[in-house]
C-alpha cells in the first residue's frame, strides 16, 4: 500500500484510505460460474459502471483482468481502476482503487506497484509466516500509549493501529486497570 494510506480491515475488505477521499479496495470473492478474471469483472461491474476496455493479462502467473471508468462520488468526479486476480482455486482476488481526478493523482503509481506486488505465498514462505493474534491486557500505572505501541508486533505505524484497536485518541490517557488490545506474535 502507498505510505500515507491508512489500512482498515473489516469482515468483508481491507480498505486503504489515503488524502482527498482515496480509497484501495481489496476483497476476495468466490468465483461462481465464471472461468475467467474478465468475465468475472464483466459480470460484477458491467451493470454498475460504465467501464472502459476489459484487459486481460497476467500477474505473477495468476490470470487477470482490468477495467478503469468514471465515477461520481460525494466530492466529484473520481477515477475508478479495477483489478481482478484469479487464484488456482474457485475465488478471486479484487482490488478496487478510486482516486479523484487530477494532476495530482496517484493512481497510475499505486496501480502499478500493488500490480506488481501481488503473488501467492509459496509453500516455504507460509511456513514461516508467524500470525498474529489479539492479545487484552490490562493497563498498568505509568502506562502510555507509545510505550504499548511499542509492544505491538506490526511492522508500520503501531501507535496509529493501537489508537484504532482501543478506540483511542492522541490525547487519551491510559487508566489502570483499563483493558487493552496489543497485536502479539
Amino acid at each position: 500500500m502507498p505510505e500515507t494510506f491508512t489500512l482498515h480491515n473489516t469482515p468483508r475488505a481491507v480498505i486503504a484510505s489515503g488524502g482527498g477521499g482515496a480509497q484501495i479496495i481489496l476483497q476476495l470473492h468466490d468465483r461462481g460460474r465464471t472461468r475467467s478474471a474478465a468475465g468475472f469483472l464483466h459480470r460484477r461491474w458491467a451493470g454498475k459502471l460504465s467501464l472502459g476496455r476489459i484487459e486481460e493479462f497476467t500477474v505473477n502467473g495468476q490470470p487477470a483482468a482490468a477495467a478503469g471508468a468514471v465515477a461520481r462520488s460525494a466530492r466529484g468526479a473520481v477515477d475508478v481502476q479495477i483489478l481482478i486476480v484469479g487464484s488456482n482455486e474457485d475465488r478471486v482476488y479484487e482490488t478496487v482503487f478510486v482516486f479523484p481526478r487530477g494532476p495530482e493523482s496517484n493512481l497510475d503509481a499505486a496501480y502499478r506497484e500493488i500490480t506488481a506486488s501481488l503473488r501467492e505465498l509459496t509453500e516455504r514462505e507460509a511456513a514461516t509466516y508467524r500470525p498474529r493474534r489479539i492479545k487484552v491486557i490490562e493497563a498498568r500505572p505509568g502506562d502510555t500509549q507509545e510505550g504499548l505501541a511499542r509492544r505491538m508486533a506490526v511492522g508500520k505505524r503501531p501507535l496509529e493501529l493501537f489508537r484504532v484497536l482501543n478506540g483511542l485518541e492522541p490525547r487519551d490517557r491510559i487508566v489502570a486497570g483499563r483493558p487493552l488490545k496489543l497485536v502479539v506474535e
